[in-house]
């Protein structure tokens, strides 16, 4: 099943799961403002302050942004995304931040996923034009938004 805006909202506005053999669903945490702003360019900028340098922190599943300190350091919105599911089997995998930060160090890799107790699940994405920006939710997830 590809992608697209028919399996993206059901009754109720809820989205449908989209995750496929050939994309990945990610979320990001962020303003509603800046949520929005998101939505309509259809693209990210660059993180300004990453501790993994420019790109998009994203997270691999819904509840890595429902934590408390996402909410508190990240913003009230949650924006959800998809990515090349190709791309996301190339990213480096690790056990937690600090293996991540140490690899990062001395290579270059297109992302990496790691694990850390106040984000979650993470996906670093360095390619901000790989990931696209689908829908929003200002209510942790219960309801979708696409603009």
């Amino acid at each position: 099943m590809k992608f697209n805006s028919e399996n993206l909202t059901g009754n109720n506005n809820e989205v449908k799961n989209a995750n496929t053999e050939d994309k990945k669903i990610v979320y990001h945490r962020t303003s509603k403002l800046k949520a929005k702003k998101i939505l309509e360019e259809g693209i990210f900028k660059n993180s300004s302050k990453g501790f993994y340098g420019l790109g998009v922190y994203t997270v691999e599943d819904l509840e890595s942004t429902l934590t408390s300190y996402a909410k508190k350091h990240y913003g009230n919105t949650i924006v959800r995304c998809e990515i090349s599911y190709e791309g996301y089997k190339e990213f480096v995998r690790f056990q937690d931040s600090v293996m991540a930060l140490e690899f990062s160090k001395h290579n270059n890799p297109t992302g990496m996923i790691y694990t850390n107790k106040n984000d979650g699940n993470v996906v670093f994405i360095k390619d901000i034009e790989t990931v696209k920006p689908i829908s929003y939710s200002v209510n942790d997830g219960k309801d979708w938004k696409l603009s």
